[in-house]
């Protein structure tokens, strides 16, 4: 909603998102123990995910660092895509295939995509990657 700052800090005042992070979720729920979500969460939220970055794509935006700690959830357990820090607009509708492309390696390491390290480029594919990574 605004950015203020001082002489030392900058302060982002966001909404507040009261279900937390999806990492969160899965961390206190045992999900990392196991190596396992319920399925029913599991389809739920990818396809929350899908749709989203759907949308973004639709609009020639690569998010580049989709993880669970930047999928908020809403306290219905709707999600919110937040930090889109290294987000990059990549083209348009009429854009070729060629100019739907970036070179520029960012994102969490964990969840980088292979094609991003290769440094030849790389497109909205790379947050399909984080997505089923």
């Amino acid at each position: 909603f605004a950015a203020l700052q001082d002489d030392n800090h900058l302060y982002l005042l966001t909404e507040f998102i009261q279900g937390g992070d999806l990492y969160f979720l899965m961390k206190n729920s045992g999900m990392f123990e196991y190596s396992i979500l319920p399925v029913f969460l599991a389809k739920t939220y990818s396809a929350c995910l899908v749709c989203a970055l759907t949308f973004l794509h639709e609009q020639g935006v690569v998010f580049r660092d989709l993880k669970p700690e930047n999928v908020m959830l809403t306290a219905t357990g709707h999600v919110k895509l937040v930090d889109f820090g290294i987000a990059k607009q990549i083209g348009n509708k009429d854009s070729s295939e060629m100019d739907k492309r970036t070179f520029t390696i960012v994102g969490t390491p964990e969840y980088i995509a292979p094609e991003a390290l290769l440094g030849s480029g790389y497109g909205f594919s790379v947050d399909v990657w984080s997505l089923v990574a």
